[in-house]
């Protein structure tokens, strides 16, 4: 995976602040990533910042390409600010470079003459690679690569059956804990079972619904259903774990 960054405020000279309009976040890039960045959850913003980014400004000649590393990334209602560093100033790309690459790279040609923000499925450094541009293995090490954070179907599944054998408290602890706004799936919904059948559809049918805290709430659930710290906690005295309703 990498990101693609085209903007007017990127210069030949490398600027390490730019910012770019949130309506812009996102276009070009296929349906299935941007249903799992869109939200800029935590875990989405963890995602960008592991992947390498091209910062470019618009153009097919000799304008100066950055291949860069995202540290920050700030959003709010109209607009996305980060701050990016370079990695390897040994390599030299230009606009043409990256024209002539464009189908390998999945950018479209309009791409070249629109400010904004895309995500493609794809592996940067070997297509670069392949033209020449070799980036060291110590520059493509600082990448982690982090996979896209929407768990898969069967995960939540799994996290259905193990949330439904939890105790009536300790759902609603979750549900407390995850505060996402229009999950029902209070006691009244009935059994244990149905209301982590409740809490599952909610999160297919919302794919992009975040905690209190901002975190996906597919990733979320996951994460406190599956993970084995559970088998630990529940040796371990903690008041979420005691007076389990059965």
């Amino acid at each position: 995976m990498y990101s693609i960054i085209v903007s007017g405020l990127v210069e030949d000279v490398f600027k390490p602040k730019i910012e770019i309009d949130r309506s812009r976040f996102l276009e070009y890039t296929s349906s299935s990533i941007k249903d799992q960045l869109g939200n800029l959850s935590t875990e989405s913003i963890h995602c960008l910042k592991s992947w390498p980014c091209i910062l470019m400004q618009e153009g097919r000649g000799d304008e100066v390409v950055h291949v860069v590393q995202i540290n920050t990334i700030n959003a709010n209602a109209r607009s996305i600010s980060f701050v990016v560093s370079k990695f390897d100033p040994n390599i030299s790309l230009v606009n043409d470079a990256i024209w002539k690459l464009r189908h390998d790279l999945d950018i479209a040609d309009f791409e070249f003459s629109r400010n904004h923000w895309a995500v493609k499925d794809c592996d940067l450094f070997s297509i670069l690679h392949s033209a020449d541009y070799a980036f060291t293995d110590t520059a493509i090490s600082r990448f982690k690569n982090i996979p896209l954070p929407t768990p898969s179907r069967q995960k939540l599944l799994q996290s259905r059956n193990e949330i439904g054998d939890w105790g009536h408290t300790e759902i609603d602890d979750f549900l407390l804990e995850a505060g996402v706004e229009g999950l029902d799936a209070g006691r009244s919904i009935g059994s244990r079972r149905d209301r982590a059948n409740a809490i599952i559809k909610f999160a297919l049918d919302n794919p992009q619904a975040v905690t209190a805290e901002n975190s996906l709430f597919q990733a979320f659930i996951v994460r406190n259903a599956l993970q084995d710290v559970r088998a630990v906690l529940k040796m371990q005295p903690n008041p979420r774990f005691e007076n389990v309703c059965s």
